[in-house]
């Protein structure tokens, strides 16, 4: 039987344009052309992947891929976002919902390369072949290390990063400061190939030392992560996310990234990343051709 894709988007020559190209390639295809219609069509077809244009009549892209992740007939179901060239903003926002995205206008053979990929599970962010998903979680609290205060923050990241398919072998506490965050770091990162997630200590408080900390150890800065965490946390009426001054970096075959001490904003920052981390890895680990 073939595969079925829905596509969802609002210009017709788009639609036409990929409907051709993945029929020739012997998929089923069904069109919508607003985020209702889309809906709509997902939980009666049940497709095999739906290809999701950001920008839609009715609901957008974003609400729809919310809406497909709440909705048990189509969690399950892989997306693929259809997004503006540059629209940077969009792409950060997305993530968290996508298996992938591809940038308008599109190359016909990347887009079905991509579409390929996810179909067979190997989309960026759905394995890593050798190394599997390896995380761990690192709490760095005063309150949290002296049992005056429940690791909330720690305990939603690990079940996050459990939900995606991730190995979490290691959840840690530390009291703030350079010396403590610092000596813990290189604990939990020593012969450890994966994802190290810090929560806590990013702001201006006086014990708020995680990043000067993290400096300390990690051999290369990956700034991109931690601006993309700083962009998606500094949306219009949320005047604070420009106050984060997390740091990401590599420390042998390990990516640490600093998230925010909130549960709320350390998940939101950890979706933002999560897309980036599998081919980080394998880059860290030297399996991807150059």
């Amino acid at each position: 039987m073939a595969e079925r894709i829905l596509i969802a988007a609002d210009d017709d020559d788009d639609l036409e344009a990929i409907k051709i190209n993945l029929e020739l390639e012997g998929y089923e295809v069904f069109l919508a052309r607003n985020g209702d219609e889309a809906l709509e069509h997902a939980r009666r077809v049940r497709p095999d992947l739906i290809l999701l244009d950001v920008v839609m009549p009715g609901p957008d892209g974003f609400d729809v891929g919310r809406g497909l992740k709440a909705d048990a007939r189509t969690s399950d179901c892989p997306v693929i976002f259809l997004t503006a060239e540059g629209a940077t903003r969009e792409a950060v926002r997305l993530i968290a919902g996508a298996d992938d995205y591809v940038v308008k206008p599109f190359d016909p053979a990347n887009l079905l390369t991509r579409v390929r990929r996810v179909l067979d599970g190997a989309a960026p962010g759905a394995n890593l072949p050798k190394l599997g998903r390896r995380a761990r979680v690192l709490t760095v609290s005063d309150g949290v290390a002296a049992g005056d205060r429940d690791d909330r923050s720690g305990s939603t990241l690990v079940e996050r990063l459990r939900s995606t398919g991730y190995d979490v072998d290691e959840q840690r506490v530390t009291a703030d400061g350079v010396e403590a965050v610092a000596t813990t770091l290189r604990e939990v990162t020593t012969g450890f190939a994966g994802l190290v997630v810090t929560t806590g200590g990013t702001g201006f408080g006086p014990r708020d030392l995680t990043p000067e900390a993290t400096r300390t150890v990690v051999e290369r800065e990956a700034p991109g992560l931690a601006e993309a965490m700083r962009t998606v946390s500094n949306e219009p009426g949320r005047p604070y996310g420009m106050l984060q001054r997390g740091v990401c970096g590599t420390i042998g075959a390990a990516l640490v990234c600093n998230l925010p001490g909130s549960a709320s904003g350390a998940l939101e920052c950890l979706d933002v990343i999560l897309p980036a981390v599998p081919h980080a890895l394998e880059l860290l680990a030297g399996e991807h051709p150059h």
